[in-house]
């Protein structure tokens, strides 16, 4: 992204946050730039303490007018004022956090430039603040901004920062959510046009939720089975007769089963 481009959307998330929330300081827009350039911005080190703090906090925050706050640059803060309404279960909502923290993302330079057009901002007025302040406290704690004592009277934050990939989702999330605690087992299909996000979509649910991801690349028609009747059925390019028998029966009959999936680099079977 061109310098041109970073400062114009610095100025749009600068002043939707200044009209958000009025009582915000020039540590406050570092903090916006620094989630997003570097998200999360800490590490997890302990997922169970993390979870239980987050479980606190939730018991004890303000209620949010909403649940998904766009920063830009591919993150989100969550609000915890607003989860009751969203159907998210507690253990989703921390482990989309701590993918979130455990992704890599964002650079000292790019944090540096976006420092630089926020400072550019405030000389051209378009921002209420002195240049001078944002480079003191930029040099004083280029990695440890909180918010300031004002913006946390008046507006108690009480949030975390995800990236956007996850809240595109959240309405799924909260239906899979549902189906789990209502069912001893859960099974999601994914369907959709090619190249519409499925694979992608499935190993987000595989690293959200650990759970067995079955593709049905694996059960592409072998060779011998592609005649032009065939492939004139929808979905005829895949083998349903052998995905149901071997992996589809003893799913749903909870049998451990195991397939060799067929591999259309080689037109053969690969390893089981």
């Amino acid at each position: 992204m061109d310098y041109q481009k970073i400062k114009r959307e610095i100025s749009g998330l600068c002043t939707a946050q200044l009209a958000r929330y009025p009582a915000a300081q020039a540590i406050d827009l570092l903090k916006l730039l620094f989630q997003g350039e570097f998200g999360p911005g800490h590490l997890i080190a302990d997922s169970t303490k993390s979870k239980r703090l987050l479980a606190k906090e939730l018991s004890g925050c303000r209620p949010a007018a909403d649940f998904i706050e766009p920063i830009g640059f591919g993150f989100n803060r969550l609000h915890l004022g607003a989860m009751d309404g969203i159907g998210l279960c507690l253990d989703t909502f921390h482990r989309i956090f701590e993918l979130s923290a455990l992704s890599q993302h964002g650079t000292t330079e790019g944090f540096a430039h976006k420092v630089a057009a926020l400072k550019e901002l405030c000389r051209e007025n378009v921002l209420p603040f002195d240049e001078d302040e944002i480079g003191r406290l930029y040099s004083q704690s280029p990695g440890l901004f909180r918010h300031s004592a004002a913006f946390r009277a008046a507006h108690n934050p009480a949030y975390r920062v995800v990236k956007q990939e996850y809240c595109r989702h959240i309405a799924l999330l909260a239906r899979i959510d549902a189906a789990i605690s209502q069912n001893a087992r859960t099974i999601v299909a994914i369907d959709g046009d090619a190249a519409s996000g499925k694979t992608t979509l499935g190993g987000i649910l595989r690293d959200i939720y650990g759970c067995n991801v079955l593709h049905m690349d694996h059960f592409f028609l072998q060779t011998a089975q592609r005649t032009k009747e065939r492939l004139a059925q929808p979905g005829g390019n895949v083998d349903y007769e052998r995905f149901k028998n071997e992996a589809l029966s003893p799913l749903l009959a909870q049998r451990p089963f195991a397939y060799r999936p067929y591999d259309c680099q080689i037109w053969d079977f690969a390893d089981e």
